[in-house]
């Protein structure tokens, strides 16, 4: 994962965003890394390494200016999730982390295998999604590049799971 491109974009993002709006923008930041021992701690040894790599540098991305807005972490929120007992399961995926979520309250998780699956708003039952998940991106890095380049492009969320 190029770690420090995909941070400098980010920050890119969150200043031009905050710059075009024509009304008080919203705290659009990159946060500082932390909390990755009590992520690992809790999803396991085998949480992938690109999710690894992403929190040990960047702590959370708050863009609630872009489009409905983005959030990704920050770790403790995905590790309340999962030991809250909040979200931990998706029907034919198994075991996941939420790692990010849209204004609109779309969740995004990453079974074992680490794959992004978006999460629209459904059900969730003793911890387990009851909804119709599916893939987005083959990786956190893929759905990070992903924003980025539909955000520097103009494009819109690419990731909505309202669009066909």
């Amino acid at each position: 994962m190029h770690l420090a491109r995909i941070e400098e974009q980010l920050r890119a993002i969150a200043v031009a965003v905050m710059d075009s709006l024509p009304y008080p923008p919203g705290e659009n930041t990159v946060g500082e890394p932390g909390g990755i021992e009590e992520l690992v701690a809790e999803f396991g040894g085998d949480l992938p390494a690109d999710v690894v790599e992403f929190f040990s540098a960047i702590g959370a991305v708050s863009l609630p200016d872009l489009w409905n807005g983005y959030f990704i972490g920050p770790t403790s929120w995905s590790s309340t999730l999962r030991r809250t007992g909040e979200l931990r399961e998706v029907l034919g995926h198994g075991d996941v982390l939420v790692v990010a979520s849209n204004g609109g309250g779309t969740l995004y998780a990453i079974p074992r295998t680490g794959e992004v699956l978006v999460l629209p708003l459904a059900g969730i039952e003793n911890g387990v999604y009851l909804g119709q998940a599916r893939e987005v991106a083959d990786s956190l890095e893929d759905f990070i590049d992903g924003l980025i380049n539909a955000a520097t492009s103009g494009e819109w969320d690419p990731f909505d799971p309202d669009r066909s």
